[in-house]
C-alpha cells in the first residue's frame, strides 16, 4: 500500500509540474534567461524519479527505464 501511495504521488508530482504555467523570462546584461517547454519537462521527470528511487516504490531497473 505504501508503494502504491508513493507512485501515485509520484506520477501527480510529475502533472502538476508539466501543468504549471512557464515562469515568465528574466532580462540579465547577458542577455534573455527562460525556461523552455523541454526543460519543464525534464525537471518534472526528474522530481518524478527522486520520488521513486527515494521511496523505493519501483525497482530500480523499472526506474532507469522511466527516467
Amino acid at each position: 500500500m505504501r508503494k502504491l501511495m508513493f507512485f501515485i504521488l509520484a506520477l501527480a508530482a510529475l502533472a502538476a509540474i508539466l501543468l504549471l504555467p512557464l515562469p515568465p523570462e528574466i532580462q540579465t546584461d547577458k542577455g534573455v534567461v527562460a525556461l523552455s517547454v523541454q526543460g519543464k519537462a525534464s525537471i518534472a521527470v526528474l522530481v518524478m524519479v527522486v520520488i521513486l528511487w527515494i521511496s523505493e516504490a519501483v525497482p530500480f531497473p523499472v526506474e532507469s527505464f522511466m527516467g
